[in-house]
């Protein structure tokens, strides 16, 4: 679960395996995160991070302009960005890297008339 809060989000996951977690920081950083630690087990942990609205047209992230520099009433005890809050606050590395991923291709898509 992630809470909006005034210049901040926390994300609050009770009981998370590692490929849950990879898959929500996919959703949140609009790329593919693939989990690569081999931890198996559900893990209990928040997650405290400045949020960015780039899929939402009018949004900006919190204390930051529309050209993503930092406003003057930005305060100084900010959250981190999501990038600078995982491994601070988690202890996981997050590395830009080729993975395999699993990719649906639709190739072709017609529009038949049915029948009532």
């Amino acid at each position: 679960m992630i809470q909006m809060m005034p210049g901040k989000a926390k994300m609050v996951c009770p009981r998370c395996s590692m490929a849950r977690l990879a898959d929500t920081l996919g959703n949140e950083l609009d790329k593919p995160v693939v989990d690569m630690t081999g931890l198996t087990g559900d893990y209990e942990f928040t997650l405290i991070f400045l949020p960015e609205f780039r899929n939402m047209p009018g949004m900006m992230m919190a204390g930051r302009g529309p050209d993503g520099a930092a406003t003057p009433e930005s305060s100084d005890d900010a959250a981190p960005a999501l990038l600078a809050a995982v491994p601070d606050q988690l202890g996981l590395k997050l590395e830009a890297k080729k993975a395999p991923i699993d990719l649906v291709v639709i190739d072709h898509l017609e529009k038949i008339p049915t029948e009532n």
